[in-house]
Formats: C-alpha cells, sequence, structure tokens
C-alpha cells in the first residue's frame, strides 16, 4: 500500500521525519544514513519523480510499522535501504522484474 492522497503522504511524511532514523539504524553501512533519509523525504514531497515512487513509498509505510515486531519487518527494511542506495547511485535503476510465473 503506497501512500496516494495529501494527507496520507503528510502523515508518512511525518512519520519518517520522526521514526526513520530508526529503521536506518539497524544498518552496518551507517555513513550514509543522512543521504538516504533526505533522499526519502524528497521523494515522499514529491521532489524527486520516479517511476517506482510508489514501490518505494510502499516499502517506507511497511518499514514505519512498529504494530508488528521490528525483527518482522528487517527484510523490508534492508530492501527500503538497498533501493535508496541504488537510485541514489542511478536514478535510472529499476527494482528488479518480478519472475515469471511458469
Amino acid at each position: 500500500m503506497a501512500p496516494s492522497d495529501r494527507d496520507e503522504l503528510a502523515a508518512l511524511r511525518k512519520e519518517w521525519v520522526e521514526c526513520g532514523r530508526a529503521v536506518l539504524q539497524a544498518d552496518a553501512d551507517g555513513g550514509d544514513h543522512s543521504i538516504l533519509h533526505h533522499w526519502v523525504v524528497r521523494l515522499i514531497d514529491g521532489d524527486i519523480a520516479d517511476d517506482d515512487r510508489d514501490g518505494i513509498l510502499s516499502l517506507v509505510y511497511h518499514s514505519l510499522n512498529f504494530d508488528i515486531p521490528f525483527a518482522a519487518t528487517r527484510g523490508v527494511r534492508e530492501e527500503l535501504r538497498h533501493v535508496v542506495r541504488m537510485k541514489i547511485r542511478d536514478p535510472a535503476w529499476r527494482f528488479p522484474p518480478e519472475p515469471l510465473e511458469v
């Protein structure tokens, strides 16, 4: 679920600003956390145009779900950090396509 209306995006931005650093801190490669944090804020604000925006916003939303055990969202947080790092390195980078079911 990616937030789509202004109120949802404003709520997501507020939650990311307040709690996003907790999402990032579990990462050993912490030298770029400030850059990752600000990139996500700019994406939420619409300052970054990206075809993968909805998918990234969904990762942000789910990574901030503290209603379930923090360990349960580890994979989501890892994927979010990976995707944002790839987008910063190469804005044209895209999520790998989903495998076709046979």
